[in-house]
C-alpha cells in the first residue's frame, strides 16, 4: 500500500478514530523517549539488584497483564518497555500525590502471572502528551 493509499483510507476515518490514533501514537512515542533517556540509570540500577529466576513466560501472559492493568478505572494507557518486558510504562492522571502504592499494587497483580523482575514507572499522562513524561510514581517487582 502507498503513501497516497494510506492518506486516503486516513482521510475517510470518522474524527474519533482520528483523534484516538494520534493521541495512541503521541502516547507510545513519549514512552519510547522515557525509556530511551531513562535506559541508563534503569541499567545501572539493575545491575545492582539481583535477578530472580523467572521461568519462560509466553506473550498471552504479558498481554493480559496489560489488559487487566489497561481496565483499572485510574489507568489512561500502559505499555510494555519497547526492548523487554522488563519495564512496566502506565499512564495516569496526576492529582498531586506519588503513586508509588499504585505501582506495588501493580506489582501484586504481576507476581500473581508469574511476572518477576519488572520495573514498574508510572508517568502524568498530561505531560506525556506534551513529551514530558513527569514521573509519578514507581517501583521495582521481584
Amino acid at each position: 500500500m502507498d503513501r497516497d493509499q494510506l492518506l486516503e483510507k486516513f482521510r475517510l476515518l470518522p474524527l474519533r478514530a482520528k483523534v484516538r490514533l494520534v493521541v495512541g501514537t503521541v502516547v507510545m512515542v513519549a514512552f519510547a523517549i522515557v525509556f530511551i533517556t531513562t535506559n541508563r540509570q534503569e541499567a545501572s540500577s539493575r545491575s545492582s539488584r539481583p535477578q530472580p529466576s523467572t521461568p519462560e513466560i509466553s506473550q498471552a501472559v504479558y498481554d493480559s497483564a496489560i489488559q487487566e492493568i489497561i481496565a483499572e478505572p485510574q489507568v489512561v494507557e500502559a505499555s510494555w518497555g519497547p526492548l523487554s518486558n522488563a519495564t512496566l510504562f502506565v499512564s495516569m492522571r496526576d492529582n498531586g500525590s506519588r503513586r508509588d502504592g499504585f505501582a506495588q499494587y501493580l506489582c501484586l497483580l504481576l507476581v500473581q502471572k508469574d511476572i518477576h523482575g519488572t520495573n514498574i514507572r508510572i508517568l502524568d499522562a498530561a505531560s506525556l502528551s506534551r513529551g514530558d513524561g513527569k514521573l509519578i510514581g514507581e517501583d521495582w517487582c521481584e
